[in-house]
């Protein structure tokens, strides 16, 4: 037993067993304790969210006339609250604008992004719907 222990030391420390490690290492799992029992699952990979603009929306969705035909809504599926960003559009397209990003799981972290400030409002500029800074 004890060589075992002297044969796997000596392949860890050349550098055998740390690539035998890394290409053979389990792949990270969530816990699930339902029933008193410990059951794992398999840990999705990180999927980066549907950027602008979503499928279906065309020049009408930012088409405006005034600055009140323009509002501020996210432009991912994340938005500000959750790593995103915001974008100005046509307000008669909110609701469809926002059912159109599919459901992901989102960071918990509050955006830099310069469209996600209070400063940034959304205006009517060349009859297109965009974010500016007051």
């Amino acid at each position: 037993m004890n060589k075992l222990y002297y044969v796997a030391g000596v392949l860890f420390l050349t550098g055998v067993g740390t690539v035998i490690y890394a290409t053979t290492k389990p792949m990270p799992v969530q816990k699930d304790y339902t029933n008193k029992r410990v059951v794992s699952k398999p840990v999705p990979p990180i999927q980066e969210p549907p950027s602008i603009p979503p499928q279906g929306s065309s020049d009408l969705t930012y088409a405006c006339e005034q600055n009140t035909d323009c509002i501020k809504v996210q432009a991912d599926a994340c938005g500000c609250t959750a790593g995103g960003n915001s974008t100005a559009i046509n307000k008669a397209f909110e609701k469809s604008w926002i059912t159109a990003f599919p459901q992901v799981m989102c960071p918990q972290v509050i955006s830099e992004d310069p469209t996600c400030s209070s400063t940034s409002v959304p205006k009517c500029v060349n009859n297109r719907c965009e974010l500016v800074n007051k």
